[in-house]
């Protein structure tokens, strides 16, 4: 935001004579966001031209007509509209951004900000509305998809309880880095012409050291103490520790050529709560790979611009699933990768912590600790898996410390 970018139009002239012609250049509608150094532009026939426009934004859409005219021939000769968007930045040490506004009935109010890589959450709240006030806020990702029902019937404010969104208070979990679009609106009906509203916004996330804790062997039944410092990288926050049952675990750093299909295959018991498939960290940063996965709860697929894909069924159903892992894009020609699958089960143990919750300032630590106990060996060519989650009330996770272990003995 604020920051002077230089951008590119290129025009190519197809038709009239061929000699060249001048055109004079302006930027219609501009809000001080853009300028041109150049005043015209001499376009012959069949020859693309670049225009240099610069573009120094302050949060928010703005807009703004390029106009090429001839003013030898009649009426204007082109135009092409020009638009960016930039975002609010939200800092330390709050990473927070509040707005107090009043929305006009059947009106649309427009925010943006800018959320950073490495966030695990972003909370929104909205307060201070009038009992009688039908008002929400809605989520638009960095890719213009919107996170929650456009439906007229969802998300308001002293209306029908949000049908099944809540209105004041949402966590976006592992939110996109980019400018986020938020919409404040007031339905039709409700009993304000004015409706006065205000919206927080804050980042979360916390750091969890160790990442992973590897136990090499562990008796089957036996307590064994876990410990971790977590650190909070955002804004302050009110969080908890949470375990759970423990998985079975395949994990490798394959390599993968452009284009080429890799296959594996998962066999889950019945009973399991979760089964996880993710692939990600490639050695060529630049390569797009995609995730696909079919079974018997159904196909499901992660596939965007990068190779960061995540799957997850919620009690899957049991058997076998086929994952799919497509080197869509990879501009160095192969790459490595890491891959994990993981199915939980209770059958196999848990990771019990104390899940009291605590207040954590932004750049504050604490200590958690707690146990894994380990039921039984998982197959060959899988370890036993397990996390402990760092989670808001409404359960979005902070951060994680994963645990795992390589073999179960058994008790003597």
């Amino acid at each position: 935001m604020g920051e002077k970018r230089n951008y590119t139009v290129t025009v190519t002239r197809t038709s009239g004579a061929k000699k060249s012609g001048s055109y004079a250049l302006s930027l219609r509608g501009n809000d001080g966001t853009y300028e041109m150094s150049q005043k015209a532009v001499t376009l012959p026939l069949n020859e693309p031209k670049d225009i240099t426009i610069k573009a120094t934004p302050q949060a928010g859409a703005h807009s703004a007509l390029l106009r090429l005219d001839d003013p030898s021939t009649k009426g204007l000769d082109f135009a092409v509209m020009n638009v960016v968007v930039a975002g609010t930045e939200l800092s330390a040490p709050a990473y927070g951004w509040s707005k107090t506004a009043v929305a006009q009935r059947n009106e649309v109010t427009r925010y943006y900000l800018t959320v950073p890589a490495g966030t695990k959450a972003l909370q929104m709240r909205m307060s201070g509305v009038d009992p009688a006030s039908h008002t929400r806020f809605l989520a638009f990702h960095p890719y213009g998809v919107g996170m929650e029902a456009a439906s007229s019937l969802v998300c308001y404010t002293n209306f029908q309880g949000g049908n099944g969104c809540d209105p004041t208070n949402r966590v976006y979990s592992n939110p996109q880095p980019g400018v986020w679009e938020f919409v404040v609106e007031s339905r039709r009906t409700s009993g304000l012409q004015a409706n006065p509203y205000k919206l927080d916004a804050t980042l979360l996330g916390v750091n969890v050291d160790p990442s992973t804790t590897n136990l090499a062997t562990v008796v089957a039944g036996a307590s064994n103490p876990l410990s971790w410092n977590v650190t909070n990288a955002f804004g302050d926050v009110t969080a908890s520790a949470k375990g759970g049952v423990l998985g079975s675990a395949k994990t490798a750093r394959p390599t993968i050529a452009n284009h080429e299909v890799q296959t594996y295959t998962v066999v889950v018991p019945a009973g399991s709560p979760r089964l996880d498939v993710k692939i990600g960290n490639t050695s060529d940063a630049a390569a797009d790979l995609d995730l696909f996965v079919t079974g018997p709860s159904g196909p499901k697929q992660a596939a965007d611009g990068d190779s960061e894909e995540a799957v997850t069924y919620a009690n899957p159903i049991a058997g076998t699933y086929t994952i799919t892992v497509d080197g869509f894009a990879v501009p160095a020609g192969t790459t490595a990768y890491d891959y994990l699958d993981v199915f939980y089960s209770s059958d196999l143990g848990s990771i019990t912590v104390d899940e009291t919750p605590f207040d954590l300032a932004s750049g504050a630590s604490r200590t958690v600790t707690g146990s894994v106990t380990a039921k039984s060996a998982v197959a060959e060519g899988r370890s036993l898996f397990g996390s402990m989650n760092i989670v808001t009330g409404s359960g979005a996770v902070l951060g994680t410390g994963n645990v795992q272990i390589g073999a179960v003995t058994p008790a003597s």
